[in-house]
């Protein structure tokens, strides 16, 4: 059987996670999302992105009316007087009782300061320490009006996702609190053992970052932590037109389904470029007519270096003009670094001694990957076309760490693709949007298969050094005998070309030990 690399293990570790996952943007998938949302580097959530909210004007009242709740579409953030925001897509809810499909968020402005760890958040007890300036005169009076409404609001927000229920006719999947509400909040909940239970032990972080200030002046501000709770396998589809698990849409799952995994594939800058072609380790290609290239392509650097990586990435974008939309790179460089390059050998050719001999060289690996604080990092590259010219110009996200030194999953969420990411631009502008469902590939799962690969290469490698020792021995000994046979020639002709006698006699005799010697070994 051919040897693997830990390369070929992940990619097809990788393509198990994200093919899964394709299949389930209509019927299975648990972490579809139902916001329409970007990761910067620490899992957050940027601003400029779209998704499903209940809007809250800065009075604090909701938009609704009657029975549906009736969210306002903005394409930009929307600032409150307190630096809060929110970006809502317009969309009518339905008004019945739907339990565990919903995103719960809270958000509170806060002004962090750069060097601050954006990856936790302060408890109830000494949270608030940073601030964002609070709106003044009638603002601020309006605000303090509604506070009370709109704290008990969130409280009843969090009790309800504790219960597994959406509240009836309304789209609850945020609120959003003005600095003050939500220190507020963070007494009242400090003195509610049953919210602080569930405050701190069932919701999870995330991050937005709003970059805007006023006169949509740009600015170094970030804001909040928000705290979600996910009810996993029940949350619904991109617009939140489905309500459910699954995204109803015909078009959408039409979609869905015309996308193909391939692993090891080849690209080609074009039909004759031989000598410009590369091996993506995974693709996934829609079937069109006239697509030509895969919309989404990974690549795994495990000895390659990150800025190789980075340039390959690129190439493809650019050279396939946009047609490929979406490059996921996957940067396993600090941990080959970390790889033991020579294998521990097992004491005995048992399984028992195999599986200590690759433990030994797993926790071999852990303590170089703790000392020299080695990470798994992922990114994702996006296509940008000009208009004019219609070339495509490679737009990174920030790098995205999935698993730290200790060898632990980094943060929840890895990656956040969606539906769209799969298809080009110009094919989507020829078959119609959809309703773009995302999914979430997790750091955990990433981590899990990385470990895998790594468990199943070494006894790859260990049996690679014993076949290569093995080979080296053969050709030593083939070495050593062709010398002793030039040896024996050399001596042979040394005593024929003598001519005495005794030289002949002994020329004769060593001739017979040689005709016996082949006797015996035949």
């Amino acid at each position: 059987m051919r040897r693997q690399s830990p390369l070929e293990l992940f990619s097809r570790g990788f393509q198990s996670v994200t093919s899964n996952s394709k299949l389930a943007f209509f019927w299975k998938l648990p972490h579809i999302r139902s916001e329409r949302s970007g990761l910067s580097e620490a899992g957050s959530r940027t601003s400029g992105e779209i998704s499903t909210s209940s809007s809250i004007s800065p009075s604090g009242g909701s938009k609704a009316s009657g029975n549906s709740s009736i969210v306002s579409e903005e394409h930009s953030p929307t600032l409150s007087a307190a630096g809060s925001y929110h970006i809502s897509r317009s969309e009518t809810i339905p008004p019945e009782l739907d339990k565990n499909n919903a995103l719960g968020i809270l958000t509170t402005p806060t002004t962090l300061d750069q060097s601050q760890r954006n990856d936790s958040l302060a408890s109830p007890v000494d949270a608030g320490a940073a601030g964002a300036r609070d709106g003044s005169g009638d603002t601020r009076n309006r605000k303090q009006n509604k506070t009370s409404s709109r704290v008990e609001s969130a409280k009843q927000l969090i009790r309800a996702y504790d219960k597994g229920h959406r509240l009836i006719g309304q789209d609850i999947s945020r609120r959003t609190l003005y600095l003050d509400e939500y220190k507020q909040l963070l007494d009242e909940i400090k003195d509610d053992t049953e919210l602080l239970t569930i405050y701190n032990d069932k919701l999870r972080y995330d991050y937005t970052v709003d970059n805007r200030g006023k006169n949509n002046k740009r600015e170094k501000q970030l804001a909040v932590p928000r705290r979600e709770l996910v009810k996993m396998g029940k949350v619904e589809c991109g617009v939140g037109k489905c309500r459910g698990k699954y995204c109803k849409d015909p078009h959408t799952k039409e979609i869905a389904q015309g996308l193909h995994g391939k692993g090891r594939g080849t690209v080609k800058s074009s039909a004759e470029a031989e000598s410009d072609r590369k091996d993506p380790d995974l693709s996934y290609k829609y079937n069109y007519p006239r697509s030509k290239f895969p919309g989404l392509v990974v690549e795994v650097g495990w000895s390659q270096k990150s800025p190789d990586l980075h340039k390959k990435c690129k190439w493809y974008i650019e050279k396939s003009r946009g047609e490929i939309r979406t490059v996921i790179g996957v940067d396993l460089s600090d941990l080959y670094r970390c790889y033991p390059k020579s294998k521990t050998k097992p004491n005995e050719p048992s399984d028992d001694e195999e599986d200590k001999a690759t433990e030994a060289d797993i926790a071999k690996m852990a303590d170089a990957t703790a000392k020299k604080k080695a990470l798994g990092k992922i990114f994702v590259w996006r296509a940008n076309i000009d208009n004019d010219t219609g070339d495509a110009i490679a737009v990174p996200d920030a790098p995205k760490i999935f698993r730290d030194e200790n060898g632990q999953a980094f943060g929840e969420i890895a990656l956040c693709l969606s539906l769209e990411d799969f298809v080009p631009e110009r094919i989507m502008g020829e078959i119609g949007p959809s309703h773009n469902p995302e999914f979430l590939v997790m750091s955990a799962d990433l981590c899990y298969q990385f470990d895998m690969a790594v468990r199943d290469q070494i006894p790859w490698d260990r049996d690679e050094e014993r076949r290569k020792a093995e080979k080296e021995r053969e050709k030593r000994e083939q070495k050593e005998e062709k010398e002793r046979k030039e040896n024996e020639e050399k001596r042979s002709h040394s005593l024929r070309s003598s001519g005495s006698p005794k030289v002949l006699a002994e020329w004769l005799r060593s001739g017979k030990k040689r005709i016996h010697d082949h006797i015996v070994r035949k």
